[in-house]
Parts: structure tokens; C-alpha cells; sequence
């Protein structure tokens, strides 16, 4: 009887063991970290958005989801706060126009010429080869006191030259300054020559 009861206990520890070692690898593979995969970070020049302009720029992920954004903007307000250039809103779309993330970001949190990071849990859904939209634009309109900015490059090295922007045609070169991040391991595409809407 002993032996049995020292068996099942055993049995029953090694199970539990097991069952504890799968649940902290599975607890881990949400915390794998993520890789960059697409970027455009050069910044010497930008566009205004508001409650009536958005702006979107494509990309091309490599992977099958995304963990998050960053976008890089500048801020102009008054200082004697007369005007406030209002919330941000960063939405992932596909080219139909199918919202896949909204995302809500306070004026407060961004910071004049540096990075906006927006970070998804979970991660957004997305297939690897297909181009999507990065739109941006806020809750309120533009004013002469108070504005934000998504900067980007005059002539842009991203690499997927297929991918269109809100402002191809009349600045072909132009590419607004993002970064896409995705987890696990990444696979590479061949890139396809860039077209105009």
C-alpha cells in the first residue's frame, strides 16, 4: 500500500512538474522578444495631420504579426497654452481600409522630435508578404497655434519602393519615419518596384 501511495505520489509530482514546465514555456513564448523588421528612419522634413487629414504610409512585413509601432512626430503648441494640437490616433489598416488596431494616444505623451511607440497585446495579425497601412491622424483640427507633425525622409532608402504613401503623388520620393516590430524569427521577401496609386 505504501508503495502504491509513494508511485501516485511520484506520478503525480512528475505530472505536476511537467505541467508547470509547459505553462512557463508557453508564459515565455509571450515573452519572446521582439526583432525590427521594417523601417524608415531618416527625418528631414513631415506633413501635418488632423481631425480632417490622415496621413497612412505602407509597409511590407516579413512576419505574421505585430507587437508594435513607432512613429517618429514633432509638436508645436504655444507656450502660453492658447492651443493644444489635440490626440493622436494610430490605426493598422489593411488597403481596403479594414481597421486591424486603433490605437488612442494622448498630446501629453508625445515628445517634440522623438519616437511614438505604440505596443499591441495582443499582437496584431498580420500576413507576411502583404503590404498594410500605417494611418495616423487626431481629434481635432489644425490651428495656427498648435499642430503635430509626422516627419519623414524627402528621398527615402526604404527598400519596399511598392509601398505607397498619402503623399505619392506629388512628393514620389517621400516616405514617412516609422519602425514595425514583430516577434520570432524573421523570413525574407523579395521586394517588388513601387507604383503609384
Amino acid at each position: 500500500m505504501k508503495k502504491t501511495l509513494v508511485l501516485f505520489l511520484v506520478i503525480l509530482g512528475a505530472a505536476t512538474l511537467t505541467f508547470s514546465a509547459l505553462a512557463w514555456m508557453q508564459g515565455a513564448g509571450a515573452r519572446v522578444a521582439e526583432h525590427l523588421d521594417q523601417a524608415q528612419s531618416v527625418a528631414n522634413y513631415g506633413f501635418v495631420f488632423s481631425d480632417q487629414t490622415t496621413r497612412w504610409q505602407e509597409f511590407l512585413p516579413t512576419c505574421n504579426a505585430l507587437t508594435s509601432v513607432e512613429l517618429l512626430f514633432s509638436k508645436f503648441e504655444r507656450s502660453n497654452g492658447s492651443d493644444w494640437p489635440g490626440n493622436a490616433i494610430v490605426e493598422i489598416r489593411t488597403l481596403s481600409d479594414t481597421v486591424l488596431a486603433h490605437t488612442f494616444i494622448l498630446s501629453p505623451s508625445i515628445v517634440n522630435n522623438d519616437w511614438t511607440r505604440v505596443s499591441y497585446s495582443p499582437t496584431v495579425p498580420i500576413s507576411a508578404g502583404v503590404r498594410y497601412r500605417i494611418a495616423v491622424y487626431s481629434d481635432r483640427p489644425n490651428s495656427t497655434d498648435a499642430w503635430i507633425v509626422w516627419r519623414g525622409a524627402l528621398t527615402s532608402t526604404y527598400p519596399c519602393i511598392a509601398c505607397l504613401n498619402d503623399v505619392i503623388n506629388g512628393w514620389p520620393n517621400f516616405d514617412y519615419a516609422f519602425r514595425t516590430y514583430c516577434p520570432g524569427a524573421r523570413i525574407y521577401l523579395p521586394l517588388v518596384a513601387r507604383q503609384t496609386p
